[in-house]
């Protein structure tokens, strides 16, 4: 006899559509796990848990995986990935070059000349008031 659990770790109790089966052979129930490890997670337990249950336990999420991973799909993700690494090396190597040329242009950059050029102003004008001042 079937009996809904009440423990604190079911609490979904929805039908398996997906044909997961626990080891007494019987249909497995979805639940969401409340403590634990992992916790907020769906599961499939089996349907006689707590009292005659056989600790059958599957995350949701593992037959989902199981079922649409495909090496020629994981195949095709790593070249994508690699095609992708590649074009951000390159992008990388790019900005690399940028900041480089752009140190470049700061230290070029005539910070030092402004100053003397103010200061050689600023002389000028000095000289030209004390001039105009001894005439």
């Amino acid at each position: 006899m079937k009996r809904p659990s009440s423990s604190s770790s079911n609490s979904c109790g929805s039908k398996n559509r997906n044909g997961v089966l626990c080891h007494h052979n019987l249909t497995a129930v979805l639940r969401t796990a409340k403590k634990g490890p992992h916790v907020g997670m769906k599961f499939y337990g089996c349907s006689l848990w707590p009292q005659n249950g056989c600790g059958f336990f599957q995350l949701e999420e593992m037959q989902a995986v199981s079922a649409s991973s495909m090496p020629s799909d994981i195949e095709t993700q790593i070249q994508k990935y690699e095609a992708k690494l590649k074009k951000l090396k390159t992008k990388n190597e790019q900005l690399k070059l940028e900041v480089s040329m752009l140190k470049v242009k700061v230290d070029k950059h005539p910070k030092g000349e402004k100053i003397v050029m103010f200061g050689l102003i600023l002389s000028w004008i000095i000289f030209a008031f004390s001039w105009m001042v001894k005439s």
